[in-house]
């Protein structure tokens, strides 16, 4: 017998290509990050209030009064869409230096998490993707 022998094969489906769950999880960060940035945090409420010194700087730099985690932008700029495959994204920050100053901001005020809003950005770009057709894809493959 000529050709390839084919001694295991498996059918692969999956409803979303990565790069469709890209496109899902991109809505999330983003999603997040804005609220973030808007003082809100992840109960969809408006976070708590700075300690006056603290307000105070900010307002002396020209920014928000808020608990807003942005004072140089390194943090914010870093939340976003780390991985994706088939079945998953991942959103988290990709600096080490900024992931860990967000588990203490956490801590404080959860705000990294999905709030309803967060959700709905999410939900709108999933039904983007299911009406623009070709959900489902199905791959065959022998290894």
């Amino acid at each position: 017998m000529d050709g390839p022998k084919i001694t295991r094969a498996r059918l692969v489906m999956s409803p979303f290509t990565s790069e469709q769950m890209a496109v899902i999880g991109t809505a999330l960060a983003d999603s997040v990050r804005k609220r973030i940035h808007s003082g809100i945090n992840a109960a969809g409420s408006p976070s708590k209030a700075l300690s006056p010194r603290y307000a105070k700087t900010k307002q002396k730099k020209g920014l928000q009064n808020l608990r807003d985690w942005f004072y140089t932008g390194k943090t914010l700029a870093s939340l976003q869409l780390l991985s994706t495959n088939e079945n998953a994204g991942k959103v988290g920050f990709s600096n080490t230096k900024a992931d860990r100053i967000a588990h203490v901001l956490n801590a404080t005020d959860k705000a990294f998490g999905i709030a309803t809003t967060d959700r709905a950005a999410m939900n709108d770009a999933l039904s983007r993707i299911l009406h623009g057709g070709n959900i489902v894809k199905f791959l065959t493959a022998a290894a």
